[in-house]
């Protein structure tokens, strides 16, 4: 979730920059309004699909969030014993399914973003599942 927010704000500031660089451009080379829109209409596409990615990248972000804590809830329930071993594995088998269509169903990254930023983001990971995986097992006397 953090990576797509992440690689939102580049997404913004490249659709701004590319408009502002064709407006600068077309002021430097004194073009006409129509030459101009011309321009702009050959840039559109690319400008366009920058703004389409960057909502996408958040909507993704957003389920994300909520497929975060859905898990969050089911292991605290494990954990509490509040459910009955039939039915956290049918929740456990719902949510592994959850995952598999958010991850088919979600925009990718750009691989050189996801290679910079995946070794910290794989630490937290570490981390995190190391911190519930204490809560979760007893130790051993």
């Amino acid at each position: 979730m953090s990576l797509r927010r992440s690689y939102r704000n580049p997404l913004i500031c490249c659709a701004i920059a590319g408009f502002l660089g064709l407006v600068v451009s077309s002021a430097v080379m004194k073009l006409t309004v129509l030459d101009f829109v011309a321009v702009a209409a050959t840039a559109a596409p690319a400008l366009l699909w920058v703004v389409r990615e960057q909502f996408r990248q958040f909507d993704a972000a957003d389920a994300g969030e909520k497929l975060k804590s859905d898990a969050e809830r089911l292991f605290t329930e494990v954990k509490s014993g509040q459910c009955s071993e039939v039915e956290c594995e049918r929740r456990s088998r719902e949510f592994q399914d959850a995952i598999f269509g958010r991850r088919v169903a979600n925009p990718l990254i750009f691989p050189l973003i996801y290679r910079i930023m995946r070794p910290e983001m794989e630490r937290q990971m570490e981390a995190g599942s190391a911190s519930l995986l204490s809560e979760y097992v007893a130790p051993k006397i």
